[in-house]
């Protein structure tokens, strides 16, 4: 049995941590990696303390998360690998017309997203813990965390798919 890591696993995993404006996925260096854009970069630096070090399968999928150099990402299409939460009227790059604004806005307004079973459930770090520890992190400036405004994380180490392994 497969499981992709794949544009909405990042995103529903991501999301509890602040509003994902853009995601794009990529291949460097034979390694699948992400980028990811908050709107806010208190929820950026959030998501980086709790979820650095963490699996998103069992066993696998160590996500390795630091800050983009990048300031904001530039989404053309909205497909398998790349996609702009704030534009569902982009194309999606296969020859295919660009959705109706209509349906458009009527996918938008979607806020559900297929559920990834226990992924992610044994962080051990609440919500409020993760925000209270960016909070001061940003306030006491300690070495090694960031305290830039930058909303963009470049998240590495992923599988596209990974056979076998468990979710948490």
């Amino acid at each position: 049995m497969y499981y992709p890591v794949t544009l909405d696993v990042l995103h529903q995993i991501f999301s509890k941590f602040g509003t994902v404006l853009k995601i794009i996925t990529f291949t460097k260096n034979n390694q699948f990696q992400a980028l990811l854009q908050y709107g806010d970069p208190a929820n950026a630096q959030q998501a980086k303390l709790a979820l650095d070090g963490q699996n998103i399968y069992n066993a696998c999928c160590t996500l390795r998360i630091d800050f983009s150099k990048l300031v904001n990402l530039n989404v053309k299409y909205n497909n398998d690998k790349s996609r702009d939460y704030t534009r569902p009227d982009l194309p999606s790059g296969d020859g295919q017309p660009a959705l109706d604004p209509a349906i458009a806005a009527a996918f938008a307004k979607e806020t559900s997203l297929l559920a990834v079973p226990g992924a992610l459930s044994p962080l051990g770090i609440p919500n409020a813990a993760a925000a209270a520890a960016a909070a001061a992190a940003s306030r006491v400036g300690i070495h090694g965390v960031s305290t830039s405004a930058n909303t963009v994380l470049l998240v590495s180490n992923l599988n596209e798919e990974v056979s076998g392994a468990n979710l948490f």
